[in-house]
């Protein structure tokens, strides 16, 4: 894990995967994005946030980021979604590297275009924690000053899955906030 000193925390691939870093399994092998795309598609994965009864018996997230994120991964296996994300967000605030550079398969008709980030946690019930909103918006201005995404915050649209198709996703409760991430990255740039 990299952790900067603003409290940003990352996890590679491979620190938590046994799978290739852009393996697209099945699909072919994995391809490099181009540099500099303007759409970020936000997802929730459905699961809840740790530690409420009332949701006993669904798929809480745990302590453990790489735990939470290799079931995430297995489930998008399962579909045939890989790489799937570009990134994870856990509840701690953790980043966790999923498709990175290459394209990944998160949003259809948009993946060689955009990058996807899904924060873990079912948004229809929870409300995304506000270290995962602070860790999109770190997210969103380290892929700027890395190229992978416009380096003028203007040009970028942050989106919710539900604007490519008709879906949830990213959740009732986190889809009207998506513009705190842009507040919040223009904030910390």
């Amino acid at each position: 894990m990299i952790e900067l000193p603003n409290g940003y925390c990352f996890v590679n691939h491979a620190d938590w995967s046994k799978r290739q870093l852009g393996g697209r399994g099945s699909r072919g092998g994995p391809v490099l994005q181009k540099k500099g795309v303007t759409d970020v598609f936000f997802h929730h994965s459905v699961t809840s946030v740790s530690g409420d009864p009332a949701l006993a018996g669904t798929r809480d997230p745990s302590d453990d980021p790489c735990k939470d994120a290799r079931l995430i991964e297995d489930i998008l296996a399962s579909r045939g979604l890989l790489p799937g994300y570009s990134y994870l967000i856990h509840p701690s605030g953790v980043v966790l590297e999923c498709a990175g550079d290459y394209i990944g398969a998160h949003t259809e008709n948009h993946n060689s275009s955009s990058k996807g980030i899904c924060l873990i946690g079912n948004y229809d019930i929870q409300q995304p924690t506000l270290a995962q909103l602070v860790a999109a918006a770190r997210t969103i201005n380290l892929m700027r000053a890395g190229g992978q995404l416009a380096g003028d915050l203007s040009k970028i649209k942050l989106m919710g899955h539900r604007d490519s198709k008709s879906t949830a996703c990213p959740g009732a409760n986190f889809y009207p906030i998506i513009g705190f991430i842009r507040k919040f990255a223009a904030d910390n740039n």
